[in-house]
């Protein structure tokens, strides 16, 4: 796998290669999944690479098990300790300081799915820091990719709502409402009012 990906970052002078990968269960078998994955061989600037995190199966290249980094990208940025969806994180910041990025079709990495793993646990609250994700990618994609950044605001509702959904758990009401509340007074704080009325609503459902 590693082997491969260096040999396609050496010969496009890439700073980051991304792999395809197959989802299995924990015997090894075909996971059921109702997608393609986006992935082809190709080069991106990294302005092509952000916008694939707007478009569909944009969750391959974020996942962080299918990269090989350039060491000097983690000089100026690491992952998060203590939250989950910490490839979310810092992906678009990786992507903003490549001059390239590489992209290879083939399944090169098997991607084990446990229903008793962390990021398994639907009903985990701590899956609202995917939102918090996608906030800070808004503010990267306004600052430097405006057309983009309507984007991030979009998946951080959608993580948001569809989380509130499968919860359905009062104990949870009162923190995910103070969650919502951050949310609101943040797009208030940018002037971005597109999703504001959004925001208020899902407060005073929920």
């Amino acid at each position: 796998m590693y082997e491969k990906m260096f040999v396609k970052i050496s010969e496009n002078h890439a700073d980051l290669c991304i792999c395809n990968y197959r989802y299995v269960d924990e015997d090894g078998n075909d996971f059921p999944i109702n997608w393609k994955s986006p992935l082809k061989n190709e080069c991106c600037t990294p302005t092509e690479a952000q916008r694939k995190l707007c478009e569909d199966g944009y969750w391959y290249y974020v996942t962080a098990v299918n990269k090989l980094y350039h060491n000097r990208l983690f000089k100026a940025h690491g992952f998060k300790d203590g939250i989950l969806h910490e490839d979310e994180f810092i992906i678009h910041h990786i992507f903003y300081s490549c001059r390239k990025i590489v992209t290879i079709s083939d399944e090169l990495y098997n991607y084990v799915q446990r229903n008793n793993s962390i990021t398994g646990n639907k009903e985990n609250i701590h899956h609202l820091d995917g939102a918090y994700a996608m906030l800070d990618r808004y503010i990267l994609f306004k600052r430097k990719y405006s057309e983009l950044s309507c984007f991030p605001l979009r998946d951080a509702y959608y993580i948001e709502y569809n989380m509130l959904k499968k919860i359905r758990l009062h104990k949870w009401n009162a923190e995910y409402r103070k969650i919502l509340s951050k949310v609101l007074l943040f797009l208030i704080s940018e002037k971005d009012l597109r999703f504001v009325k959004l925001s208020m609503y899902c407060v005073i459902k929920f």
